[in-house]
């Protein structure tokens, strides 16, 4: 990274739809279809798109977390330990 956009805002959607909430979790619905046809499943894990990003470490302090509207139990406490 350029020395530059080091401190510069991140936003980043997240949890925004229950089609991803699926795809995430259960590695079913719409959006797992979608992918699926295109060849390109995403192999992230199993669990909810915020703790998969937590997890990863790829959420950061101070960081933007767009939407939002999808939640399990015990992401909101996630988020708020992670302080973005």
């Amino acid at each position: 990274m350029h020395p530059s956009l080091e401190h510069s805002p991140v936003s980043m959607h997240l949890s925004e739809s229950s089609e991803e909430f699926e795809l995430f979790c259960d590695g079913s619905g719409r959006m797992h279809d979608w992918f699926k046809a295109m060849n390109h499943l995403p192999i992230w894990g199993k669990g909810s798109p915020i703790k998969l990003m937590v997890d990863s470490g790829i959420l950061k302090k101070d960081m933007l977390v767009v939407h939002v509207n999808c939640l399990a139990e015990g992401d909101a406490h996630r988020l708020a330990r992670t302080g973005v």
